[in-house]
């Protein structure tokens, strides 16, 4: 039978750390470092008394999203940067910074800017496809406009190739 155990996140104890530590090096810059979701103590708890840091350094981009939501504008470290092309893009939404600890890791971003490059390119071309334009209106391809001839559907080209 599993023993019934509880673990509490004292939130002022966290800030209170936070202030000591400052007092001890009154000239660094303090920032909090957490791992595995506050250790299962959930994230949400634990930044309550950490809001106060410099930055977050955090290992998972689940976990600098949900720091984010929590309104932190500040410098949020990724402790084990980058692994796919979607993170690059992901931090750029976020603004946060990645640590780079493999030589992969500077050789990638390169290839991905390529591969999203690529992909936005053809995210382009489906959506013009897939979308014309009447009178600076923009309707489902397919749904006519009540519009004929040559000239009316040379126009809507021309404006599908601008996009």
């Amino acid at each position: 039978m599993p023993r019934p155990i509880e673990a509490l996140i004292h939130t002022e104890a966290l800030a209170q750390n936070l202030l000591r530590a400052r007092h001890m090096a009154p000239d660094a810059k303090v920032w909090a470092v957490i791992k595995a979701d506050a250790y299962g103590h959930r994230i949400e708890h634990a930044f309550e008394g950490l809001r106060g840091a410099d930055g977050f350094a955090l290992l998972d981009l689940a976990e600098a999203e949900r720091v984010r939501r929590l309104g932190w504008r500040g410098p949020i470290l990724l402790l084990e940067g980058c692994f796919e092309a979607r993170d690059l893009e992901t931090c750029s939404r976020l603004n946060l910074w990645h640590a780079v600890h493999r030589e992969e890791q500077i050789e990638r971003p390169s290839n991905w800017k390529r591969e999203w490059e690529k992909v936005n390119q053809e995210r382009s071309e489906r959506r013009a496809s897939s979308w014309s334009c009447v009178a600076g209106r923009a309707r489902p391809a397919g749904r006519a406009c009540g519009r004929g001839g040559a000239n009316h559907r040379e126009r809507h080209r021309n404006r599908l190739a601008a996009l």
